[in-house]
């Protein structure tokens, strides 16, 4: 509930959140590595098929970019670990896999993790984190004329 909470109040609050100059994200995510986005280049990436790999230019406005930031706010990264795994999570295979980078306030991390389910507190946050980027990105009218992807994980 308070993870919920914190992600309508940073979607609420986007409009006055201030974004420093230097922040960036880059996230690739999903089951086998079917999206990404990367704010630095403007870009958002979706494996349609094998080889073949759409992207959607991103133009984010001052108070969708506040939105962005806030959303990723809502947790930590940088006290995350570069390798983070869920202690005590169960093995569910197969598991989406999560690449994140951000560049902020002078400071850079890059987290990767395979979410096998882990119910602490740092797995949730990251999964509801990450499941509201992916929707607000996703929701952007560049995002929706992407055609859906095709690949099928096993």
């Amino acid at each position: 509930m308070l993870i919920a909470t914190a992600l309508v109040l940073a979607i609420g609050q986007g409009a006055t959140a201030e974004v420093p100059p230097d922040f960036v994200v880059r996230i690739s995510y999903g089951l086998c590595w079917n999206e990404s986005v990367d704010t630095a280049t403007g870009r958002f990436s979706r494996r349609i098929r094998d080889q073949v790999v759409r992207r959607a230019k991103l133009t984010l406005s001052p108070d969708q970019r506040r939105r962005l930031f806030a959303l990723v706010s809502t947790v930590d990264l940088f006290a995350y670990p570069q390798h983070f795994e869920s202690p005590g999570a169960p093995m569910t295979e197969p598991a989406p896999d999560y690449t994140v980078e951000i560049r902020s306030s002078g400071r850079q991390h890059v987290v990767q993790w395979v979410d096998y389910g882990g119910s602490d507190a740092a797995s949730v946050g990251l999964r509801a984190m990450l499941r509201a980027v992916r929707e607000f990105l996703v929701a952007l009218p560049s995002v929706q004329r992407l055609p859906a992807s095709q690949i099928v994980c096993l």
